[in-house]
């Protein structure tokens, strides 16, 4: 393109290509046509299996859990025991005597003073939140009785 012409007349060239590209129009070769063994299949005999039970050379698989020497465990304690247990504990005072006693106790079961001294907690806990019920309980009251008469035409 040269400058200073009229573009209305130019032409520009025709694009050149280097070869007019081919196309394989020939259909896909196939091998021949697959063959198929209609013979039933064949197995291998079947596998064995080492069913006697291993040899035992007289110690544990597992090694018992370690304990201090001259410990001995516990005795279990029945549902029944645990029944008259809480049965007993039941009762308020007579029940304060025995926690403190089993807990403080150095003969008792492991298990139940350990569950005695649970319910020791428990119980000291339930009178922790009754004072403190007691006391928002008396102040509320008060607070009530102080607007009753305070109101002059009630009484």
């Amino acid at each position: 393109m040269t400058y200073g012409t009229d573009p209305s007349n130019m032409q520009q060239p025709a694009p050149a290509y280097n070869a007019a590209p081919t196309y394989n129009n020939a259909a896909p070769a196939y091998n021949a046509a697959p063959t198929y063994n209609n013979a039933a299949p064949t197995y291998n005999a079947a596998p064995t299996y080492n069913t006697a039970a291993p040899a035992y050379n007289g110690t544990p698989a597992q090694p018992a859990p370690a304990q201090p020497a001259g410990a001995q465990q516990a005795p279990v304690i029945g549902t029944g025991q645990y029944f008259l247990w809480i049965l007993l504990f039941s009762f308020p005072i007579v029940g304060l005597i025995c926690a403190i006693v089993l807990a403080a106790s150095s003969t008792m079961n492991p298990n139940l003073k350990n569950w005695a001294k649970a319910q020791l907690i428990w119980m000291v806990l339930g009178f922790v939140f009754l004072l403190l019920f007691r006391s928002a309980i008396s102040s509320a009251m008060s607070s009530v009785f102080d607007f009753i008469m305070a109101v002059p035409f009630l009484f």
